[in-house]
C-alpha cells in the first residue's frame, strides 16, 4: 500500500468506524484508576453452569474518555464456585477458560490459568488509559448470565 492510497479521511482510520473506538462508556462494567497503575489483570464470574459460554470486550478508557477495543474475549465457566457464601451453591461460576479473539493493543494481551478448573486471568498493560470498561454479553440457556468482571490493577 502506497502513503497516497490512505488519507485521514479514510474510514479504515476513523475508529468509530471499525468498531476500535466506542464512546457509550456507562458507570456500570466501568473501573476508574490512578495514573500509578501499570497494568490490570481480569477475572469473570456469573450465573451459570459449567461449559456455559459468554463473550467480553475489553475497552482502554483514555482521559478524553474514548474507549479503545484492547480485545476481544471468549469466555467459558468451569466448576470453580464464586459464591463464597453459599458453599452449596453452584449458581455462580468463576470462568474456567479465557480465548482471545480479537486484540488490538500496543502491547501483548495475556492469559493464564486457562482451561484448568480454577478461574482463568487475562492481563494487559494500562499503558496511556485511565480506567477500563467491560462490554460483556449474556444471553440464553447455554450462556452465561449476570457476568461479573473482577478486576485487580498493580
Amino acid at each position: 500500500m502506497r502513503a497516497d492510497d490512505v488519507t485521514s479521511d479514510d474510514t479504515a482510520l476513523d475508529g468509530s468506524t471499525s468498531g476500535a473506538r466506542y464512546t457509550d462508556i456507562t458507570s456500570r462494567g466501568y473501573y476508574e484508576f490512578g495514573t500509578e497503575v501499570n497494568g490490570a489483570e481480569v477475572v469473570f464470574s456469573g450465573e451459570a453452569d459449567n461449559s456455559d459460554s459468554g463473550s467480553c470486550e475489553l475497552w482502554g478508557v483514555t482521559t478524553n474518555g474514548i474507549g479503545e477495543l484492547i480485545a476481544d474475549l471468549s469466555l467459558i465457566t468451569g466448576t470453580a464456585w464464586a459464591d463464597m457464601t453459599d458453599p452449596d451453591s453452584t449458581a455462580r461460576l468463576f470462568v474456567d477458560s479465557i480465548t482471545i479473539i480479537t486484540e488490538n493493543h500496543v502491547k501483548d494481551v495475556t492469559v493464564a490459568d486457562s482451561g484448568n478448573n480454577r478461574f482463568a486471568k487475562v492481563g494487559f498493560d494500562t499503558i496511556g488509559y485511565k480506567g477500563i470498561y467491560c462490554r460483556c454479553t449474556v444471553g440464553d440457556a447455554t450462556e452465561i448470565s449476570r457476568l461479573t468482571p473482577w478486576i485487580r490493577t498493580f
